[in-house]
């Protein structure tokens, strides 16, 4: 049978200041009064725009390297869009963009007054990314993370003769999940059961993370046809070596209250011993939660020796913040491992971090690339910290490692190869029953 050019709609939640500079994007008068009282300034609206799913845009570029066999279209959300639809084509990839129900000024208003609308079905979301669906006739549909319920459950409205492959970015039905990460209960139990939904509904799951594996074959969904595919999580960075080194230490997330409060208090053991370390904290917070990250720092006296910037921009606003940091302190609770580790060692910074399960342990198989320590155990991340600090040479192997490890095991262009693949043995086997090579299947 001869290949095809396969037709793909890919749904997911993205954003880069590419798409942004072809997007109509706009605020109206109130929020900009509300703006420019919360940021103390009259914020532009592109200034309001973020950086995410950056897995997205890495695979994008290679999806671009391959139109002569995939005919891509991309469907996301977005925030402050003038229009409610948006489309345009960059470099043969087709972008379909709908103003997200979540960012629309009036129903961000409702909901802070009826709290049980943050559990919406999402039915205006849907109905446009199954619009998107219908004029596109997509030979496959394939969703990036099952988690997202704003635009993850449009799999609910796929018709069943089209394939749909859900590619898992995180799995909160596992166990461990709300255990380890910051999230109400009622909240984690509704995202966690829309994710099931997704799941059941999809024809293939993609994943390459053995846990996950198990979770789902073993409690979820035994039937479930898993291949064995890989997000483009890896790091295309160019070191500023022009960078002064400001800080000691480094802590980013896209939100810190993932795992910051594990880096505070492993730096505040430290300080005992070292008063003049400084820590670097780099991301998202809302106000709430840092009222109570200032009140510790407060009481361990960290408070000229800690600095946060807050959300940056961009990608590279990020990158360029922590070069100014030597070392990279970056634990982790739920994550089997992180973007932002394998972020820390493309721009050459030794890394701390913690245990995960089927995670982190593996950075070190072949060679020692990663210093770790047991979650929750601040005295061995602060000893794993001071072994950075009196062993230059440890902190150059590891920086060496990390360097190694990148160009061995996180390539964009074998991730998305291994999408391509899978995507091809789906559609073939949903359509004409082909078998999945062995090779494919996790």
């Amino acid at each position: 049978m001869t290949k095809k050019k396969l037709r793909i709609a890919l749904i997911c939640d993205f954003s880069n200041f590419q798409v942004v500079s072809y997007l109509r994007l706009h605020t109206n008068l109130l929020e900009k009064i509300l703006l420019k009282i919360k940021c103390g300034r009259v914020c532009d609206v592109q200034q309001l725009v973020n950086e995410h799913g950056i897995w997205i845009t890495n695979a994008i570029k290679e999806y671009e390297k391959i139109n002569n066999e995939i005919d891509l279209h991309v469907i996301s959300p977005h925030a402050w869009m003038k229009n409610e639809i948006q489309e345009f084509e960059i470099n043969n990839i087709h972008y379909h963009f709908f103003q997200n129900e979540e960012d629309i000024f009036l129903y961000k208003v409702i909901q802070h007054i009826i709290p049980s609308l943050r559990y919406s079905e999402y039915k205006r979301n849907r109905k446009y990314i199954k619009s998107f669906v219908d004029n596109i006739h997509p030979d496959i549909v394939y969703i990036s993370g099952a988690e997202n319920p704003h635009y993850s459950l449009a799999a609910l409205d796929i018709p069943k003769d089209i394939p749909l492959v859900v590619h898992l970015q995180t799995l909160m039905n596992d166990s461990n999940f709300e255990s380890n990460y910051p999230i109400e209960h009622a909240r984690y139990v509704y995202r966690a059961n829309n994710e099931l939904k997704v799941l059941e509904r999809a024809d293939y799951i993609c994943t390459s993370i053995e846990k996950f594996v198990n979770i789902i074959q073993k409690k979820l969904i035994p039937t479930a046809k898993i291949l064995s595919a890989v997000l483009a999580v890896g790091e295309d960075v160019k070191k500023n070596s022009n960078i002064e080194k400001k800080y000691d230490f480094v802590y980013f997330a896209a939100d810190i209250s993932k795992a910051v409060d594990l880096a505070i208090e492993g730096f505040f053991i430290l300080h005992k011993k070292k008063a003049d370390l400084k820590l670097l904290i780099v991301g998202f917070y809302d106000e709430n939660y840092k009222r109570i990250l200032d009140e510790k720092i407060v009481k361990y006296n960290l408070k000229n020796n800690i600095v946060f910037t807050g959300r940056l921009p961009t990608h590279q606003d990020v990158l360029d913040a922590i070069q100014q940091a030597k070392y990279a302190l970056l634990p982790l609770k739920i994550d089997i491992t992180s973007c932002t580790i394998r972020e820390a060692m493309a721009c050459g910074l030794p890394v701390i971090t913690t245990i995960t399960e089927n995670g982190t342990p593996f950075l070190n198989e072949k060679r020692e690339t990663v210093l770790l320590s047991e979650i929750g155990d601040h005295q061995a991340l602060a000893n794993n910290m001071m072994k950075l600090i009196e062993n230059p040479q440890l902190a150059e192997s590891l920086k060496k490692n990390g360097e190694l490890l990148l160009t061995e095991k996180y390539s964009n262009y074998m991730a998305v190869q291994s999408q391509k693949n899978c995507l091809f043995a789906a559609y073939y086997h949903f359509k004409y029953g082909i078998p999945i090579s062995t090779e494919l299947l996790s």
